[in-house]
């Protein structure tokens, strides 16, 4: 973690059979550097190879929390660094989706950010009809 704070990428990538791996406390590292609300150590972990679909805070997703942060770097980060989310929340008490939580937070940029990615991944990748 001290390394992720400090912006350094390549050192953290040294290590990064470690970044999708619990810290002693159970977190994963992504978790923290978000709770912490350190946005370069967030930044490295992703950079580093940290995987934010394995990663729950508070019991939701870190796509969701992200959603319904006030601060929408997190956000448009992990959309940056993973253009497709999985969109559905598949918590029981959470929204239904991830745009779902930013609308019930309030942050409807975060929620047409989110509707915007989702279309830009579509035309992106369409699924073949037959």
């Amino acid at each position: 973690m001290a390394m992720a704070r400090a912006g350094h990428v390549t050192s953290v990538r040294h290590y990064a059979d470690q970044v999708n791996q619990p810290l002693p406390g159970g977190q994963y590292p992504l978790a923290v550097a978000y709770q912490e609300r350190h946005r370069l150590a967030f930044a490295t972990l992703l950079k580093a190879g940290a995987n934010p679909q394995t990663i729950k805070v508070e019991g939701q997703s870190l796509f969701c929390a992200a959603a319904a942060d006030f601060d929408p770097f997190y956000l448009n980060a992990l959309l940056t660094h993973q253009p497709a989310p999985e969109w559905a929340e598949p918590y029981m008490g959470y929204p239904d989706s991830t745009v779902e939580c930013a609308e019930q937070a309030g942050r409807t940029h975060n929620a047409l950010q989110l509707i915007n990615a989702q279309h830009r991944y579509q035309r992106l990748h369409p699924v073949a009809v037959n």
